[in-house]
């Protein structure tokens, strides 16, 4: 190792051994080969092998402070749902001024540069190339020779959760377990009301095969679109009440009359935090429906769910106290949607 770089401030792993293939002249593959031989698997998810990687570059570069540099390699294997490992993606302006690239620019949902206000990028803007391991070794593309930081990127208004990303990491610094730590807790939020968004958005699943997950075959352009449309729903209460009850209405127009059944998609987010605005107005929806839905129903057990009651106590309450209102069906009890408040008011003021 002929030339040993210094870390560079909020840098990643990564990014560190990109500036250190480039400066020896070493293409990636090639070091990651020598990599697996000699120490670990480059792309190794494990603990015990991330720290043997790390070990060996301090002791090569004899650079203490590559320890304390964030690696993605590592949170991936616990937060592989979050992280966006399958392309480089840029900001050309910070390029401009830092050839290190940031742990957080890998997630999923930053897809705006919060300091630059312009897109991120994953092609060469001149060719459309992949930007590789490699090209970002070079700095340029493989195919047509444009320096990276001279790609043209579209200026463009920064979305709710890549503005979220940007104020959780760029303007403060962080370590490992901190950056960890925001794994868990915010972006964790940030993924779960994404999640949620995206099935409103794609009519909860029910017309779409859509998965977050195929994003990789997706342009950045594409998901930020996505994302900026979930990010205007969820910024307005009255916009996402319309988007969410213009769903319900859409899908039982379509013959779909249970809303149990229509938002089962989502339900699993229900207890998220980021998620417990959408819920709050979907329990506003369900006791307040508008016009039009006059079939619609609802089962008692979800509804139970939806208020976070316990288990039976409501289905209890309706087959002994409201027994007129609930539809003869087999199965568990349904009322109709427009008997929900009357069925959750009763319940609440008897257990007052």
């Amino acid at each position: 190792m002929l030339t040993r770089p210094h870390p560079i401030h909020n840098e990643s792993l990564q990014s560190y051994i990109y500036r250190l293939c480039r400066r020896n002249g070493w293409h990636y593959d090639a070091f990651k080969s020598h990599m697996s031989k000699l120490v670990a698997p480059l792309h190794s998810t494990k603990k015990n092998q991330r720290q043997s990687i790390v070990n060996y570059l301090q002791d090569k570069t004899k650079h203490e402070n590559v320890a304390h540099l964030i690696d993605v390699w590592q949170l991936a294997g616990n937060y592989r749902s979050s992280l966006d490992m399958a392309r480089v993606k840029v900001c050309t302006s910070c390029l401009k001024n830092s050839e290190a690239i940031p742990a957080y620019w890998y997630l999923k949902s930053y897809l705006v540069c919060g300091t630059h206000k312009q897109l991120m990028i994953d092609t060469c803007t001149n060719c459309d190339t992949q930007i590789s391991h490699d090209s970002y070794i070079a700095m340029a593309c493989k195919t047509c020779g444009l320096q990276l930081q001279d790609n043209e990127s579209t200026k463009l208004q920064v979305d709710r959760f890549s503005g979220r990303v940007h104020n959780i990491f760029a303007l403060i610094n962080k370590d490992m377990a901190s950056f960890e730590s925001n794994l868990k807790g915010d972006i964790k939020a940030i993924e779960s009301e994404l999640s949620v968004l995206h099935s409103i958005v794609e009519l909860l699943s029910k017309k779409s095969k859509h998965k977050r997950d195929n994003r990789r075959f997706s342009s950045i352009i594409d998901l930020y679109q996505k994302q900026l449309k979930c990010s205007q729903i969820s910024e307005n209460e009255n916009v996402l009440r319309a988007a969410l009850w213009s769903v319900i209405k859409e899908l039982y127009e379509g013959g779909h009359y249970d809303i149990g059944y229509i938002i089962t998609p989502i339900m699993p987010y229900l207890n998220d935090p980021g998620s417990q605005h959408i819920f709050d107005v979907l329990r506003d929806l369900v006791i307040n429906p508008p016009e039009g839905t006059s079939e619609l129903r609802v089962g008692v057990k979800w509804l139970e769910k939806l208020f976070g009651l316990e288990k039976g106590v409501l289905v209890f309450f309706a087959k002994t106290q409201l027994s007129d209102y609930l539809i003869k069906s087999q199965g568990s009890p349904n009322l109709l949607v427009s008997h929900v408040d009357y069925l959750i008011n009763r319940f609440r003021l008897i257990k007052i």
